[in-house]
């Protein structure tokens, strides 16, 4: 199950090629994330999958479950979405405080396109700066795997490329981005904490919304899923500030049968897993987060 993905599943060998187990089954590419199989495709691009064929996946991953969206952007609301931004974008269409800090940003930063040799070189730095500002430093990735993901987007030109934004010749955030089927997805986006006082995550935002929706045409670019491991404040400025909107989809969920039957038994206890209870425990954050997917995934049914 672990060949090299074909050409037709570009996403799938990158995916491979940054380091991530990749699994096929019955035509559908499967990647290992955080312990559980997920598609590898983008959202919007995600096949359609049946639950039998999930099933079968996880046993032959000898994984817990596999985690999936069925539709994007659906007409009702549900309580599984993806935070997007469709085109057109102008920085007319943002409210007056939002043009002032883009501006006023602008006057100190330049944001573009950042080459793979600029990344090597700066990129590491801002991850490193951001999680130590916020006493984050699980959410650091090792310098290995930081440098593996660069060689993988190196041999998948079109597939993942990073835009940046700079005080000088300085970087000073920049954003990891998902190509796939007319959508551009920030995958990670680092801020060196020193430069946001300068409007640095305006400038990126207005930046790369201009670039992808207006200059290169994409139908859309996200931020991702709601959150479920951890409370975030960056889907409700890119509402708030820039127009992204919510894009509804129904989360599917299928299980092993005893990691199912051990879910079972703790789902009753879901209220005591509050997140202010919690603080930084990342065991019982993860709990947290398997239980509010399978809430998710039963109000669906």
């Amino acid at each position: 199950m672990n060949e090299l993905p074909n050409r037709g599943s570009d996403y799938a060998s990158y995916l491979q090629r940054a380091g991530e187990k990749i699994f096929c089954h019955d035509g559908v590419y499967w990647h290992l994330y955080q312990g559980f199989l997920m598609p590898a495709y983008l959202p919007h691009a995600t096949p359609e999958i049946d639950r039998a064929q999930a099933r079968e996946a996880i046993r032959i991953a000898g994984v817990p479950f596999a985690r999936w969206n069925r539709g994007f952007h659906m007409k009702d609301e549900s309580d599984w979405w993806y935070v997007v931004r469709y085109a057109p974008y102008s920085l007319q269409q943002c409210s007056r405080s939002t043009r002032s800090k883009v501006r006023r940003g602008l006057k100190k930063l330049v944001a573009r396109p950042v080459s793979l040799t600029e990344m090597a070189a700066q990129g590491y730095g801002v991850c490193q700066a951001a999680v130590t500002r916020h006493e984050m430093t699980g959410y650091l990735p090792s310098p290995a795997t930081f440098d593996e993901r660069l060689l993988a987007a190196e041999e998948c030109v079109g597939t993942v490329e990073y835009v940046g934004v700079f005080f000088d010749e300085k970087l000073v955030g920049f954003s990891e981005n998902h190509i796939q089927d007319g959508g551009v997805f920030w995958e990670n986006i680092w801020y060196h904490p020193d430069y946001m006082s300068l409007y640095s995550s305006y400038v990126l935002v207005h930046y790369m919304l201009e670039y992808y929706l207006s200059d290169r045409g994409f139908h859309y670019v996200s931020d991702g899923c709601r959150s479920i491991y951890h409370q975030t404040g960056v889907q409700d400025f890119l509402m708030d500030r820039f127009g992204f909107e919510k894009a509804y989809s129904q989360l599917e969920v299928v299980y092993s049968p005893r990691f199912f039957f051990m879910l079972s038994l703790v789902y009753p206890f879901f209220r005591l897993f509050e997140w202010h209870r919690l603080g930084n425990a990342g065991l019982l954050l993860k709990v947290r987060a398997i239980l509010l997917q399978e809430r998710i995934r039963r109000n669906a049914l």
